[in-house]
């Protein structure tokens, strides 16, 4: 009787292993040059990816995303809404294809793209986890496509997300009642446009904090925050550690 499939031959620091099935896989994904892959256990843990993930995360190889899981890459907010998009597909055992997301980039900047899970069975038919893949939207018109009506209010949190911009704001560029902008918002994003708000300027101060030499006040005060006071309380609200203790423990200049 043919086995049903695992994950655990992903499970090798490169993500090749000695499996020929595992090795042609991400061979193949590696070939793609703007699709990333990547592959989750039932925690939803990274267990494999190809190349282009390990550079979307800054990442020279693999010891750095096996067993990490979208917390430790992402803003709390965001993080929960990939991985409750993780246990929707482990749970029904349904795919889930060409969702539009948003995932933040080296710099701190959202980018958008359609993103595919489905998930992974083992010998029971239990889910074991689940393999993903996202490529870019790359056009307005494509970015218009996806986000139903909102794209205008997304392109003005890109520009001005360091800026105060009102629920109100976004809802009359886009053409919607504050209701009707809210309820697209977390259709799509599984955010309120406050908390995609949020989530930019966390992801650019954690980015900043990693990669430069900035003051801590500086950062409050590009990112969009009154004072560094308020940034620190909000910074350890999303992470869980001061901004201080988040620059020694991550920080990549010397």
């Amino acid at each position: 009787m043919k086995t049903q499939p695992t994950i655990s031959f992903f499970q090798e620091e490169s993500f090749l292993g000695g499996d020929p099935v595992a090795k042609a896989f991400v061979e193949l994904f590696n070939a793609l040059p703007t699709t990333v892959l990547f592959v989750k256990d039932r925690k939803s843990q990274f267990v494999g990816c190809n190349q282009l993930m390990l550079e979307s995360k800054g990442l020279a190889s693999g010891t750095g995303l096996f067993g990490k899981r979208d917390a430790d890459f992402h803003p709390p907010v965001l993080a929960a809404a990939y991985q409750a998009e993780d246990e929707k597909v482990m749970s029904t055992l349904q795919p889930v294809l060409n969702v539009p997301w948003f995932v933040m980039d080296p710099k701190g900047l959202p980018q958008w793209f359609h993103s595919s899970k489905v998930p992974v069975l083992g010998e029971e038919g239990i889910a074991v986890g689940l393999i993903g893949a996202r490529y870019p939207i790359d056009t307005d018109t494509e970015v218009d496509a996806a986000f139903q009506g909102i794209a205008p209010a997304l392109r003005l949190l890109q520009i001005n997300y360091n800026q105060t911009v009102t629920t109100e704001e976004l809802a009359k560029v886009s053409g919607f009642s504050v209701t009707h902008l809210n309820r697209t918002f977390r259709k799509l994003l599984g955010l309120s446009p406050q908390q995609f708000i949020q989530a930019l300027r966390i992801e650019k101060s954690r980015q900043l904090l990693k990669t430069t030499r900035l003051p801590i006040g500086e950062i409050a005060l590009d990112c969009g925050y009154y004072d560094q006071s308020h940034f620190t309380r909000h910074f350890r609200a999303a992470n869980g550690i001061a901004p201080l203790a988040y620059r020694k423990t991550f920080g990549k200049v010397t």
